[in-house]
């Protein structure tokens, strides 16, 4: 097994563990709690090379121009919502806390509707701690088990706000922003990437990484998501990965998806 330079830099400036796993694409078909334990290659978290043809979109501008779908309004500015389509795989790992060392088997493969969310800067509030401007905010939800007892089911928002799309309450929570975020108007391109500072102090972010209604959902600690845009801003298609552990009981998990969508609302 060897390690993904670009997971290493998930968590370098902080003390929080660091995973070093990369994803094969023969995982992708493994059978539910496959025996061997696999070790990740690097191509599933290989990025394009930037498509030219996309210069003239940006993102901060989706909708200004003619023929744009207008966004909806939402409480302190707009947002687009995005139908998706997602393909991925749940893992284990063989320690009680995700670690540089941990193996990870695949445990599940899902293929599961979604939803991603565009939204304009939210601020935080109710804290003294700032890691910086989301120029976006974002967030990803997958699949529609409310009780989170389906291999595949994942909330993720980079402000603990963005969870109100999928009915979460903001009424005396704290605004928290737990990610950095940055975004590319040459390369029509988003990557957001969780704040392992905060990852802790947000209970909303977390995956399901198997089917049972004994499972409970595993909360994220890390992980990175990457989002290109095409057609204007109607078509994205995109990947992500975490790692999670319980909220209470101890072990290590990890979640890796894929999605193609477009632009709904």
């Amino acid at each position: 097994m060897f390690t993904s330079n670009r997971l290493l830099k998930l968590l370098v400036t902080t003390f929080v563990f660091v995973p070093t796993i990369t994803i094969s694409s023969s995982s992708v078909l493994a059978k539910s709690f496959q025996q061997e334990t696999t070790s990740i290659s690097q191509t599933a978290f290989k990025t394009e090379p930037p498509n030219n043809s996309l210069r003239n979109t940006n993102l901060s501008v989706l909708a200004s121009s003619p023929g744009n779908i207008t966004p909806m309004t939402v409480p302190g500015g707009r947002a687009f919502i995005y139908s998706l389509s997602t393909a991925g795989t749940t893992y284990s790992g063989n320690t009680n806390f995700p670690t540089q060392n941990t193996s990870y088997t695949p445990a599940f493969n899902f293929r599961l509707p979604g939803a991603l969310v565009l939204e304009s800067t939210l601020a935080a509030q109710n804290t003294n701690r700032r890691n910086g401007v989301n120029p976006r905010e974002v967030g990803l939800f997958i699949g529609n088990d409310a009780s989170l007892s389906t291999a595949g089911t994942l909330r993720y928002g980079t402000h603990t706000w963005v969870h109100r799309y999928w009915g979460g309450r903001t009424l005396g929570r704290p605004a928290l922003d737990t990610a950095f975020v940055s975004l590319n108007n040459i390369t029509s391109t988003l990557n957001a990437r969780v704040d392992p500072q905060w990852a802790r102090n947000d209970t909303t972010n977390l995956f399901s990484w198997r089917s049972s209604i004994f499972s409970a959902p595993k909360q994220i600690l890390a992980g990175d998501i990457s989002i290109r845009f095409t057609n204007g801003g109607r078509n994205v298609t995109g990947s992500a990965t975490f790692f999670g552990n319980g909220y209470i009981e101890p072990g290590a998990y990890a979640y890796v998806v894929n999605f193609t969508g477009t632009l709904a609302r």
